[in-house]
């Protein structure tokens, strides 16, 4: 197939992950961007199901493919994939990390360097060794006959040639090798000289094997497939290697290498998407044509045009937050600056005047007045940095101050679907570095100032001598030159304590929240074990960062001592000046390094505070998909709205051939189903059938791969779910309580509403009794001054007081609850939402009886569906067989061999058998 350029670009585009599982979406972005797709970050990462467990790569290739473009998800020998025959970059690898698989894009190869682009920490050059080791080793099966077809294509062939050409092989040598090794109609010719190459390389690179026919008679010797066995060959040299037979028999092969997302632009002849037609607005779908079926569906341009990024970028917000300050002060800034390089200037002139002046000065009054002028505009030039000072620090401060409000504002109404998809210990972090992005004008105003005086310092010694314009030009550059050379080994041993010291933060994150447990099963040593294990890590990263950062900064200094020592050599050569003259050449010189490895420190830290900021304008850019801005007019009451009254039914639900794949496994699979308005519905099935993700498709929080979602009859849209959040009431056991009064913990949903109904529906008279202040007792960290039970009850009278509610959403609402005072609370909820739409999530069988319809669900799919009291009679059903395992649990459990303890206020006060 002719394939249209892959990437026109030398350099890739970095686009940096702003959470720890965003990798997968920042990669794509950057190697779509390379190719002249300009993908939004965040449109993607919604498109790649990213959860708290990251994107799979197949979620990224099946993207790629709804794009229309040609991807290849592949397996291929590491030594294949940075060999120009192969034809595989760029493409997104799957490397190593402290965390688990990483997603990095390989964009080219500069002889032995490899440039990289990864989400971490940005663009990278690596030695091709380097490079290589990082590789997540990876085996998978595949049928013999496909693979010994792959091996002959040209790709596989010119990568085999390109390693013999590598061994200094003739070509007439590299052909008949080939050509013995296709001539074996199994996978054992290609796969033997495959593994030879290998092993023949390996001792070249140990000097095992130098001479030239020394290499070809071992290499002919040990990749002639007509040997009988390949003992000579070492086991991990083989990519490929006998596999277990498949179901048919068919002759299966381990293949072993790399994983590899290879990604091309489509065919020259296939229709492009259009640049020009403008992306459609956030709460409109996207245009889309009718299947055969009649059923729209949405073509590649269409989900290309959806993805265009349209909004502005996370570093165009961070320019508008430094502007927010009024110009007066930028200006006055600029004023200082200037006036600070204008005073350097005229500082060193008199301290030029004043080495030549102080021997001819007779008087001591003399020479003491012309010293004291110098201190005096040198104190001058001390005191214009305070203001400068104070205005960079107050800057710093608004900042940090904008951006603690921004979070603190937006993160209440963002969909939910991002919340869910991030973990808590990442979202916390975000605000936490908010106190380091205060650093960010300093750092900024430091740079300019070190850069202006890189620029006045050089300009002084050109003028003093205009001889050494070119010895100056080159010791600022060899000075520059230093700190940009050392700065990857730096960065890469910085980003590895960064990220260790982020695995000692979740850590501590996991072990407080599950400190009872811990306590409870005994497992300190555990904990301890794996703490200890990270801190090893960790000490040790942070030793070879010592001694990286030690060994760039001694090399810094020799060089830019030894340039500062000849600069002032070829000065004193032809120097005829006074001794002021070289006196300040020699401060002059010796200032050069100095400055330059100031500002690569200076670069350095604005490089990490950028990242650090990128991570929290993240949350801020991201766009508001559910609740208006709080600035918002409030809708007028009901009966002066202009908007149509509720309808007094519930909603109806069609769910149409739909599926939802998240973090790459299929969590509903081809839903066919219709809820009428006012229908009460039970949902069983196994934990992890798919239960739950039918509510995250409801509440917004994941979004169908396929197939459509139809709310009353209409598609569903951003602007339809917030609609229907306004009616919706949901509960589920591990929504939040607050640390804050039990009035507030039930009211926060409907502000002002009288909660004695609700109290006295969900049995929490009796709670409220015993609660010391009543409904102004706070309920502690995570409600823990109620029981389980009981702040279950306080979840359900939340969901109560909701007014105009026609769909409620019921998952394991009355956990914790026994049998009667369940049955009790489910006949009051239907009771207060009889013409709204129910959906009940249960792992009690037995309570589906009491709905008109149940639902079975296991792995994703409806497998039964009708009325329970039905199905509980019909023999073979799967509603039928749950139901009587159920019963001979229950008989079980009532045996003899169990005894009964019932607790009654805080006491066991009776101990029976069991009936």
């Amino acid at each position: 197939m002719n394939h249209r350029p892959s990437h026109t670009h030398f350099i890739v585009p970095e686009t940096l992950q702003t959470s720890t599982t965003d990798c997968g979406p920042a990669a794509l972005r950057s190697l779509l961007q390379g190719m002249g797709i300009h993908a939004s970050y965040t449109r993607l990462r919604a498109a790649c199901q990213t959860d708290v467990d990251g994107t799979s790569i197949d979620g990224l290739e099946e993207l790629c493919l709804s794009l229309g473009l040609d991807a290849e998800q592949m397996v291929v020998p590491r030594d294949h994939l940075l060999l120009a025959p192969s034809g595989i970059l760029p493409c997104i690898v799957v490397v190593k990390s402290r965390l688990g698989p990483h997603f990095v894009v390989v964009w080219n190869r500069v002889g032995p360097w490899v440039q990289t682009m990864d989400p971490s920490y940005g663009r990278r050059w690596q030695r091709v060794s380097a490079f290589l080791s990082t590789l997540m080793p990876f085996a998978m099966p595949v049928d013999a006959a496909a693979w010994r077809g792959w091996a002959e294509t040209d790709e596989y062939r010119g990568a085999l040639e390109a390693r013999m050409t590598a061994l200094h092989l003739s070509e007439a040598r590299r052909r008949a090798l080939l050509e013995r090794s296709l001539s074996d109609p199994t996978w054992r010719g290609i796969g033997t000289l495959d593994a030879s190459l290998r092993f023949t390389a390996q001792l070249v690179a140990s000097r095992g094997l130098q001479r030239s026919d020394e290499i070809l008679r071992f290499l002919d010797a040990i990749s002639d497939p007509a040997r009988s066995d390949d003992v000579a060959i070492p086991e991990a040299t083989w990519s490929v290697r006998p596999a277990t037979p498949g179901p048919e028999g068919d002759e299966q092969l381990s293949l072993r290498g790399a994983v590899v997302l290879r990604v091309r632009l489509p065919s020259a002849d296939a229709p492009a998407p259009a640049d020009d037609e403008p992306a459609p607005a956030d709460d409109e779908p996207a245009p889309a044509d009718a299947d055969a079926s009649g059923s729209p569906t949405e073509s590649p341009q269409d989900r290309a045009r959806a993805l265009v990024d349209n909004a502005p970028s996370l570093r165009q917000h961070l320019v508008d937050l430094l502007r927010a300050d009024s110009p007066r002060e930028r200006l006055l800034l600029l004023v200082l600056a200037l006036a600070g390089s204008l005073g350097l200037v005229i500082e060193l002139v008199l301290f030029r005047t004043l080495i030549d002046l102080v021997g001819r000065l007779g008087l001591a009054s003399h020479r003491a007045q012309a010293l004291a002028v110098v201190l005096v505009f040198s104190l001058a030039l001390l005191l214009l940095d305070i203001p400068a000072m104070s205005l960079v620090l107050r800057a710093g401060r608004r900042l940090e101050l904008r951006l603690r409000l921004g979070f603190a504002a937006r993160l209440p109404r963002l969909a939910d679907g991002y919340l869910q998809s991030r973990l808590v210990s990442d979202l916390a972090g975000r605000i936490h570095h908010a106190t380091r992005i205060r650093q960010l004008p300093d750092v900024i105003w430091q740079l300019f100032r070190a850069g202006s005086e890189l620029v006045v310092t050089a300009a002084a010694l050109a003028w003093l001598d205009p001889r050494l314009l070119a010895h100056v030009l080159a010791v600022v550059a060899v000075s520059l030159l230093v700190p940009l050379v050392t700065y990857n080994p730096v960065q890469e041993h910085d980003y590895r304590v960064r990220t260790l010291s982020g695995s000692l933060y979740r850590f501590y994150l996991d072990a407080l929240q599950g400190l009872f447990p811990v306590l409870t099963h005994g497992a300190e040593r555990g904990v301890q074990s794996e703490h200890d294990q990270i801190m090893s890590h960790w000490e040790a990263a942070s030793r070879a960062l010592l001694r990286v950062r030690m060994g760039a900064e001694g090399l810094q200094l020799f060089v830019g001592l030894g340039a500062a020592v000849w600069l002032v050599r070829t000065h004193l050569e032809h120097a005829r000046d006074s001794v002021g003259s070289v006196l300040l050449v020699v401060y002059l010189a010796l200032s050069i390094p100095a400055l330059g490895q100031r500002l690569s420190l200076l670069t350095r830290q604005l490089i990490r505070l950028r990242n650090y900021s990128f991570i929290l304008l993240e949350t801020l850019a991201e766009p508001l998909w559910r609740l208006p801005p709080p600035d918002a007019p409030h809708p007028a009451p009901a009966r002066s709205s202009p908007r149509p009254p509720l309808r007094p039914t519930g909603v109806q639900l069609d769910l149409q051939d739909l599926t939802v794949i998240s973090g790459g496994k299929e969590r509903l699979s081809a839903l066919d189903l219709t809820v009428l308005p006012g229908e009460h519905v039970a949902i069983v099935g196994s934990s992890g059938a798919g239960k739950s993700s039918l509510f995250g498709l409801l509440l917004g929080w994941v979004e169908p791969t396929r197939g459509r979602l139809l709310i009353d009859g209409e598609p569903v849209t951003p602007a339809a779910l917030a609609r229907l959040t306004e009616q919706l009431a949901w509960v589920d056991p591990v929504t939040q309580l607050w640390n804050r009064p039990l009035l507030d913990n039930l009211a926060y949903a409907a502000p002002g509403s009288s909660v004695g109904a609700a109290i006295d529906a969900m049995d929490l008279r009796s709670v409220l009794e015993r609660l010391p202040q009543g409904l102004q007792t706070p309920l502690g960290e995570g409600g823990r001054l109620l029981s389980g039970g009981e702040g279950q009850r306080v979840r359900l009278g939340r969901a109560y007081l909701q007014r105009d509610v026609r769909l409620v959403l019921l998952d394991e609402a009355f956990r914790g609850l026994d049998a009667t005072v369940r049955q009790r609370l489910l006949d009051a909820a239907r009771a207060r939402w009889r013409d709204a739409t129910l959906l009940c999530i249960t792992h009690d069988i037995a309570e589906a009886l009491a709905f008109d319809r149940v639902l079975v669900i296991e792995d994703g799919r409806v497998v039964e569906d009708g009325a329970p009291q039905v199905l509980a009679r019909t023999e073979g059903s799967r509603y039928h067989t749950l139901l009587a395992l159920k019963e001979t649990l229950h008989d079980a459990l009532g045996s003899a061999a169990w005894r009964q303890v019932v607790v009654t206020g805080g006491r066991a006060d009776q101990h029976r058998e069991a009936p």
